[in-house]
């Protein structure tokens, strides 16, 4: 038997209590609330009489349903012996709580996980309809259902309700075209080294936001020319990159260069401002609104600058599994989400294929054929851009 006392959702000066047994057939009996009383003293005494009252209530069999939490109630314990337990990321934590605080709580808060019914749900889902996309619903839904499915595994509850279907409209994501990256890089360098460097990295080299916020010249080697990510900045606080994995992979010249010109003393971040830290993701998005504006083009955030590198690399015939080291994904699935099959890209490979003088009905050799598309062709990947390579993870 245990009991457990604690701050309150972290506050001073208010407990609650945590009470788990198991009775003699191996079930487990857990209450987790808020205590009656303020003292911290006075929260162990009541917790360890109605331990008594709980184990005698359940050998009696008289353990009321009453006992079984509701949603608010058994929010935070879901997030700390499933997330946290699990050694998910905080940013993934914190997408859990904004979505139990935005639209779970105020729908189903004050319900017990037992009363919570398919009709529920799918009333749930016409409600978040009128406001939001349908694969935000699928996300706001999976925070509710999960739960659900994760009290039956502990024993709260017998069974889950069925979740109700979400129809998803054709997944359309935000991309830079990667003919627009060249405007972009000249305009990040009219803004500035700082901008230049952050634009390559992005956008060239297919770093995640994080991680070059998190990035600290100690993982730049200037020599080898290459770049390790081994840190993410997330929500102010660092931690290791994605999928927890270190990797090293060489940089194009002039993104080397850029990291050279933005050398300074001001602190280990390599993006830091004057008071020695890293913007903000906010700060960070009116820096990219800026630059993209500069060039005249549509603002968009950091990903889709991720997205476009990648795109890039694809097209430069970089192969699959050495962009995968690149830019960090745990399987060449997630890779091929990113690799997208835009119109625009396809114009390039049509653009070669017309060098050859196929279709003008020409009687240029073989040889001559190819010499002159390599000359000629003004979308050819350049040789620096072609010596992108991995050095392991």
């Amino acid at each position: 038997m245990s009991v457990k006392i604690r701050p309150y959702k972290g506050k001073e000066g208010i407990y609650e209590y945590d009470i788990s047994f198991d009775l003699p057939d191996g079930t487990q009996v857990r209450e987790r609330k808020k205590s009656p009383i303020s003292s911290k003293d006075g929260t162990k005494r009541w917790a360890a009489q109605r331990e008594r009252e709980l184990y005698t209530l359940a050998l009696s069999g008289e353990l009321q349903k009453q006992e079984i939490p509701t949603v608010e109630d058994f929010a935070e314990r879901w997030i700390e012996g499933h997330y946290k337990a699990e050694g998910c990321r905080p940013s993934t934590i914190q997408r859990v709580r904004e979505r139990l605080r935005v639209s779970i709580i105020p729908r189903f808060g004050t319900m017990r996980l037992d009363q919570i019914t398919a009709e529920d749900l799918a009333r749930f889902v016409g409600t978040l309809q009128e406001r939001i996309r349908p694969r935000t619903i699928l996300a706001h839904l999976g925070v509710i259902t999960g739960m659900l499915k994760k009290a039956v595994e502990w024993k709260l509850i017998k069974e889950a309700p069925k979740s109700p279907s979400v129809r998803l409209d054709p997944l359309e994501r935000n991309v830079v075209d990667p003919r627009d990256f060249e405007p972009l890089v000249s305009a990040a360098a009219a803004e500035g080294d700082f901008e230049h460097a952050l634009i390559l990295l992005l956008g060239e080299m297919g770093m995640r936001a994080g991680e070059v916020m998190g990035l600290w010249w100690d993982c730049v080697n200037f020599h080898a020319g290459t770049v390790t990510v081994k840190r993410n900045l997330v929500l102010g606080k660092l931690g290791p990159p994605k999928n927890r994995k270190t990797r090293t992979f060489k940089v194009t010249a002039r993104t080397l260069a850029a990291l050279k010109r933005l050398r300074h003393l001001r602190s280990n971040s390599v993006f830091a401002r004057e008071n020695g830290t890293p913007p903000s993701p906010r700060a960070l998005d009116r820096i990219l609104e800026r630059i993209f504006r500069r060039a005249r083009l549509t603002p968009m955030g950091p990903h889709a600058l991720r997205h476009c590198a990648l795109t890039r690399m694809a097209v430069a015939g970089v192969p699959i599994h050495v962009i995968r080291q690149i830019s960090g994904h745990g399987s060449l699935q997630m890779l091929e989400n990113y690799l997208h099959s835009l119109v625009d890209s396809t114009q390039v490979a049509v653009d070669k294929l017309e060098q050859f003088e196929v279709f003008s009905g020409g009687s240029t050799a073989d040889g001559e054929m190819l010499e002159k598309a390599m000359e000629t062709s003004s979308d050819a990947p350049s040789k620096r851009a072609l010596k992108v390579v991995s050095e392991g993870e």
